[in-house]
């Protein structure tokens, strides 16, 4: 139990889940990145995730991740330090780059930085209220807009619709986390869309999001894609469509940070799978 702790709650999970998002993203594309970048994705999350969790105050929480984030501060900045070195030695590999990614560092950063307990930084507290937009977009940024501009290519408007299907995958499951806390974001007095709406609301946007998600995998399907990674594509979002109901009800930690993270790379897995049975 404590290895599967540190697994998840350590952020190591959640850093896989980006770097296969991104490799779905060039093998789909056959972009074929350089393997640095993928590592540099590894080593930002978890620097991104450890920072963010390293700084999260005890709000007397009875979550298993709150009360093991309390516990393992000194591992957490382990890991932080670790992904610092990491990213560090991976964007000098990736130097021609520098410009995109240290906006995307900035991107990541400004997520956590209204935890740091510091002017300016507090006062992102009151100006965060879209954070949960801004969430997905920095995980979309990352996963495809990221690879697909170190690549050069020219622009194609299949990537356009894939960045949108992907964006309404990872948007309903930010939504699912911040109801999740929205108790804990009042008291940290951080605002957020989910915390003002009323259930019936958020329903409503959570499945008009799905909707949107299915009709950019149905239009990648007419241009481009072949049936299978089209099915493939569609699949994480079938299994949203029948997650909303207990993820408002449960406030578990392992369904949230591994079933619900762990949709987000089911394409990916699927798709490597496929590879593997037919090579």
């Amino acid at each position: 139990m404590k290895a599967i702790q540190i697994f998840i709650f350590g952020n190591i999970y959640i850093s896989l889940c980006a770097v296969l998002m991104v490799i779905f993203t060039d093998r789909i594309f056959n972009l074929n990145s350089e393997s640095g970048l993928y590592l540099f994705v590894f080593f930002a999350t978890l620097t991104s995730y450890s920072f963010h969790w390293y700084l999260t105050p005890d709000v007397h929480s009875s979550s298993q991740r709150y009360i093991w984030v309390k516990n393992n501060k000194i591992l957490l900045l382990v890991l932080f330090v670790l992904g610092v070195t990491g990213v560090m030695f991976f964007i000098y590999t990736l130097r021609d780059h520098l410009l995109v990614l240290f906006f995307m560092s900035a991107l990541t950063f400004f997520y956590s930085a209204s935890k740091i307990p510091f002017r300016p930084f507090i006062y992102l507290k009151r100006i965060i209220i879209g954070k949960t937009i801004y969430l997905a977009f920095v995980w979309t940024f990352v996963t495809v807009i990221l690879p697909l501009i170190l690549n050069g290519r020219n622009w194609d408007p299949h990537y356009t619709i894939f960045i949108l299907n992907r964006f309404f995958l990872i948007f309903p499951v930010c939504l699912l986390f911040d109801y999740r806390d929205r108790d804990e974001d009042r008291e940290q007095n951080i605002k957020n869309i989910v915390g003002i709406i009323s259930l019936k609301a958020l329903r409503i946007f959570y499945y008009t999001c799905l909707l949107f998600f299915f009709i950019f995998a149905f239009i990648l399907l007419k241009i481009n894609f072949s049936p299978y990674p089209f099915i493939i594509l569609v699949v994480p979002g079938f299994f949203l469509l029948f997650s909303f109901g207990y993820s408002i009800k449960t406030k578990s930690d392992y369904w949230y940070y591994f079933y619900l993270d762990g949709l987000m790379m089911m394409s990916p897995v699927l798709f490597f799978i496929q590879n593997l049975i037919t090579s």
